[in-house]
């Protein structure tokens, strides 16, 4: 904790072993939700709770101000900015100017940022630079505006994360106490094996969505290492209910038995009546539920489902975030990102097949007058970033070209992609080729700068090419530099 708030960095997985003397101690603190893993084993970050149970009252006061003072920040800027879909850290220090006679420091609003990226209802995305401890942009949850009383948040961040401690709050308090007077013998207490009775997820879905279903319990198995008895997937063969039960009495025990109910949020889920029971009836008990949106924008969900925080299956990070919080839930410690990350392909990829509502009659709409309404961002986090396109109506994308912020362009590549919601994975070899082209706004330093992307879209027989402001980044991934551009901008035409 000490490096990350001096020094804004992680500490290296060895120098944390060679300290503890116990190499089941870091997995004993990952698991508790008390530290944070990056990559395989290479380092880790504090989280909240790190700080909550440290015994440090000055580390835990710095944060937890940081974390309020941040949150009023956010939630004033996303009340004066209606229109505004991203937002920088620079945002919130000049919003913060204009609320407190004496503003948060920079390294403030850096370290509430970064904390706040564990809580519900503050971010819709997000994306890291500088050791994963910085956040570049993010997006604002609709929700954020429900936070009536900021100054608990905190209190109530942690008193539902402590029911991750396996054995109460003192067990982590103690760890700190008793490494060092009970040596390798500590691991006793740490290596003790958890044991997981009856069912504990259960994945509330559309019949007609059982391929995604099926996707989404690769994933969870490959993952978080869950085993088939574990889950609860009414359709998909394996994991359906025991032959003769009555299957609404089972599934109104189950619902509420299962420690974890994803609620696989899609058009056909959203018109279906036992998805909506499972999901009320775990909303009405103040059970932890996770809706996973395919097809289907947060922005569109009613009743108790918008007062929760979704996650996109079409984003990656949001994929790679539903794991960790549903281990987090669990207990149980998140696997190397080599062993999952094909299954998060395939669920995103078959997310983005999910046709939306809006588009249900589009050819009607493009037979009106309404205008086409195109937005292009960069999402994701290098390697796997993307050009998302989100238009009000099919659309065909045919190629994508690398420019100077002159619009003089650099590299570019024919790309041959349909729908309404199109995924481009940024082509890293174009990028090389503009990050390393002299610039006259280039940072001498480490290449970056504003830059722009051409997209060429065709709709109603009309092709135009829309071109997107970026900001050239360098981004920091277990010790390895990588590039990256960020920007997003909305275009409308007749």
């Amino acid at each position: 904790m000490h490096r990350f708030l001096s020094e804004n960095k992680p500490s290296p997985h060895k120098e944390l072993v060679r300290a503890f003397k116990s190499p089941k101690s870091l997995g004993r603190l990952v698991g508790a939700a008390v530290l944070n893993m990056i990559g395989n084993r290479e380092a880790y970050l504090p989280r909240v709770l790190a700080f909550h149970y440290c015994g440090d009252e000055e580390a835990l006061l710095r944060t937890k101000t940081a974390v309020t003072t941040v949150l009023h920040v956010l939630r004033n800027l996303f009340e004066v900015n209606l229109d505004k879909e991203e937002f920088t850290p620079v945002d919130v220090g000049h919003q913060a100017q204009k609320m407190y006679d004496m503003p948060p420091t920079a390294d403030t609003i850096n370290l509430g940022l970064f904390l706040l990226t564990e809580f519900a209802n503050v971010f819709t995305s997000c994306a890291f630079a500088k050791d994963l401890t910085v956040l570049s942009f993010f997006g604002l949850n609709d929700n954020i505006i429900t936070l009536d009383n900021i100054d608990t948040v905190w209190d109530e961040h942690v008193r539902q994360r402590s029911v991750y401690v396996e054995n109460g709050p003192e067990s982590v308090e103690t760890v700190f106490e008793q490494e060092s007077a009970m040596g390798n013998s500590s691991q006793v207490l740490l290596e003790k094996p958890r044991t997981h009775g009856g069912l504990l997820v259960l994945i509330s879905h559309s019949s007609k969505d059982v391929e995604l279903a099926t996707a989404l319990i690769d994933l969870l198995t490959a993952g978080i290492g869950l085993r088939a008895d574990q889950i609860r997937c009414s359709s998909v063969d394996g994991y359906r209910l025991p032959v003769g039960v009555n299957t609404e009495t089972k599934l109104r025990e189950e619902v509420n038995a299962a420690t974890v109910v994803v609620g696989l949020i899609t058009p056909n889920s959203l018109s279906s009546y036992y998805v909506m029971f499972e999901l009320g009836a775990r909303w009405g008990a103040n059970l932890f539920v996770a809706p996973l949106l395919a097809g289907v924008e947060a922005s569109k969900l009613s009743g108790p489902l918008s007062l929760l925080n979704a996650l996109s299956a079409s984003n990656d990070a949001q994929l790679h975030q539903l794991l960790a919080d549903i281990g987090n839930q669990l207990g149980l410690q998140l696997q190397s990102a080599a062993s999952y990350v094909r299954h998060v392909s395939s669920v995103k990829a078959l997310a983005n097949a999910v046709v939306p509502p809006t588009l249900a009659n589009t050819a009607a709409v493009a037979q009106g007058k309404e205008k086409l309404k195109v937005t292009v961002s960069a999402e994701g986090i290098p390697p796997s970033q993307v050009l998302r396109i989100v238009a009000n109506r099919p659309v065909e994308i045919s190629r994508v070209e690398y420019m100077l912020s002159t619009e003089a362009t650099i590299a570019g590549e024919d790309v041959s992609k349909q729908g309404g919601r199109v995924e481009i994975p940024i082509n890293d070899a174009c990028l090389l080729k503009l990050w390393n082209t002299p610039r006259v706004d280039r940072n001498n330093y480490d290449h970056s700068g504003p830059a722009k992307v051409g997209v060429t879209i065709s709709a109603d027989e009309d092709t135009k090419q829309y071109i997107l402001p970026v900001q050239l980044e360098a981004a920091l991934l277990s010790n390895t530099m990588l590039r990256k551009i960020v920007g997003s901008k909305t275009f409308y035409s007749s």
